[in-house]
C-alpha cells in the first residue's frame, strides 16, 4: 500500500516551498479521498492507499496533465516498502 504519510513527506520535500499552508498528513489525506477520489484505509502503520485504487491513477494522470510516475521509483527506498 502507498502510505499517506509517505505521500506527504514526497510533497514537503519536492513542494514544501510552494504552499502557504504547512502540508500535513491530515491535509494530504482529505485531498486524496475529496478532490482525487482515492479511497484510504486504516493501517498499523497509518492511513495508505488501497492498492485497488492504484488502477486509477493513469485516468488522474491524464486528467491533470501528469507524467506517469512509478510510485515506487518516486518514493524512494522507503515509500517502496510500503506498496507491500
Amino acid at each position: 500500500m502507498l502510505s499517506v504519510k509517505d505521500i506527504t513527506s514526497w510533497l514537503q520535500d519536492r513542494h514544501g516551498e510552494d504552499y502557504e499552508r504547512k502540508i500535513t498528513p491530515k491535509w494530504v489525506g482529505s485531498v486524496l479521498r475529496r478532490k482525487l477520489h482515492l479511497h484510504t484505509s486504516r493501517s498499523k502503520d497509518g492511513y495508505a492507499v488501497l492498492p485497488e485504487e492504484l488502477v486509477k491513477l493513469p485516468r488522474l494522470y491524464e486528467r491533470y496533465g501528469v507524467e506517469e510516475v512509478n510510485p515506487s521509483r518516486a518514493l524512494g527506498a522507503e515509500g517502496a516498502a510500503s506498496l507491500g
